[in-house]
């Protein structure tokens, strides 16, 4: 059982800081929150490191358990607010419906074996984990680029286990697709992009299980966005689906020339600019009202995702692709582009200067 605190400060609510312009489900949910204080005098003694009267310190300070678990008592009462929660839902839903773990159940032998064997398992995991771990919310652990686990990362990974939503369709994650979409549209213009509604190419975002994945996922757009034009071009030959269009269909070159699509070279299909190719579909729609299902269809079996890069590269008499990447990369790259055909050979290494600068 989680301790109930004794004693409860308020404190800001952390979402004022954002400057969307309007709070999100997450943030009012929290708004008003309190917290327990019960930290041991051994974690907050006047020998702390940092000078307390220095207050730059202190937000970062309230994002993390600590280095001496400083913050558990916020964390215990964090923890208890979850299970609250998880609670009040599940009983809200459909109220008369009966209890399927009752009392009697909770009472018999084969339950508290199943529990006692629960505890003693969970028990043994955390003290191994406790005692082979390595430290890396520490600050004298350097070795890697690991570091301690947010408390809002760590409670909300916890928060929304317990309701187990599948991000992929809103239908089985009605709220956390939302926040996916705005998290996503955060990282967006924390890098700088416009994430105007009036921006036409509006930037977008969306969770994977990790960095190598997203460099994995990037290669993949960028191999699949690549081929897409000559994809294009064989939809387009006599007798395709879309050989209605190939007298008509006109495309900017990366020259800035314009030039009947279907006469246009190997080379020139392979380097339009990425918003020309972004742009294809919806110009499709607009000009000859191809629609996006109609064009998936017709473009389906020529695509590289369908024939494969081998199959393309011979019809067009492409060489190899290659992928241009800094000579600091991560070993994700050479594992990307071995899964998407690349090969790991073709990655190009680019010297980088001091400044991080390709």
């Amino acid at each position: 059982m989680l301790q109930t605190p004794r004693t409860r400060t308020r404190y800001p609510n952390p979402s004022s800081s954002f400057s969307s312009g309007r709070s999100s489900p997450v943030s009012e949910a929290f708004s008003g929150f309190s917290a327990d204080s019960d930290v041991s005098s051994s974690n907050t003694s006047a020998s702390s490191v940092f000078d307390s009267s220095c207050t730059r310190h202190d937000r970062l300070g309230a994002w993390f358990l600590g280095p001496k678990a400083e913050n558990i008592g916020f964390l215990k009462q964090f923890l208890n607010s979850v299970a609250d929660s998880t609670e009040h839902a599940r009983l809200a839903y459909q109220p008369d419906d009966p209890k399927f773990i009752g009392p009697e159940m909770q009472a018999s032998s084969v339950f508290q074996k199943e529990m006692s064997e629960l505890d003693v398992a969970l028990k043994q995991l955390v003290g191994a984990l406790s005692e082979h771990s390595i430290p890396f919310w520490s600050p004298r652990y350097n070795a890697h680029m690991n570091g301690d686990t947010s408390l809002p990362g760590l409670l909300g990974y916890l928060a929304a286990a317990l309701f187990n939503p599948n991000n992929v369709c809103t239908e089985s994650s009605p709220l956390t697709s939302v926040i996916e979409r705005d998290v996503g549209l955060q990282l967006c213009q924390m890098l700088g992009y416009n994430i105007s509604d009036v921006e036409s190419s509006k930037p977008w975002g969306h969770i994977v299980c990790g960095g190598s994945v997203a460099n994995l996922e990037s290669m993949w757009a960028a191999r699949n966005m690549k081929f897409y034009p000559v994809s294009l071009a064989c939809a387009m030959e006599p007798g395709a689906p879309l050989d209605f269009i190939r007298d008509e269909f006109m495309i900017e070159l990366c020259t800035g020339e314009t030039k009947l699509f279907s006469q246009a070279s190997s080379w020139e299909l392979m380097n339009l600019k990425p918003e020309t190719v972004f742009d294809i579909p919806e110009r499709l729609q607009n000009e000859y009202a191809i629609s996006s299902g109609a064009l998936s269809t017709a473009l389906g079996p020529y695509l590289i995702q369908t024939c494969g890069k081998d199959v393309i590269e011979n019809k067009f008499n492409l060489k190899p692709s290659k992928y241009f990447v800094g000579t600091t990369k991560h070993y994700s790259w050479p594992k990307g582009a071995a899964v998407t055909g690349i090969g790991s050979e073709h990655i190009i290494d680019v010297p980088v200067d001091i400044d991080a600068r390709m």
